[in-house]
C-alpha cells in the first residue's frame, strides 16, 4: 500500500513526459490496480487503508482522460 500511495504524485509530476500511448497504457494498468484493490476482502481494506489508496490511484488514472 505504501508504494501505491505514491503513485499520484509521480503521475502528476511525470505525466507531461509521457507519449500518448504511454499515458494510455499507464491509465489502463492503474485502473487494473484499482479493480484489484476494490476486490480485496473488507476486513483487509479496513485495516490496510486500501480504499483511500484505491481512490488516489483511480484519480491518477482518470487524470489522463480529457
Amino acid at each position: 500500500m505504501k508504494v501505491l500511495d505514491h503513485v499520484q504524485p509521480l503521475v502528476a509530476a511525470r505525466s507531461g513526459d509521457l507519449a500518448a500511448g504511454e499515458r494510455t497504457a499507464l491509465s489502463f494498468w492503474l485502473l487494473k490496480v484499482t479493480n484489484s484493490l476494490a476486490s480485496l476482502p473488507e476486513d483487509f481494506k479496513a485495516t490496510a487503508g486500501s480504499e483511500a489508496v484505491r481512490k488516489r490511484v483511480e484519480a491518477s488514472a482518470m487524470s489522463f482522460v480529457n
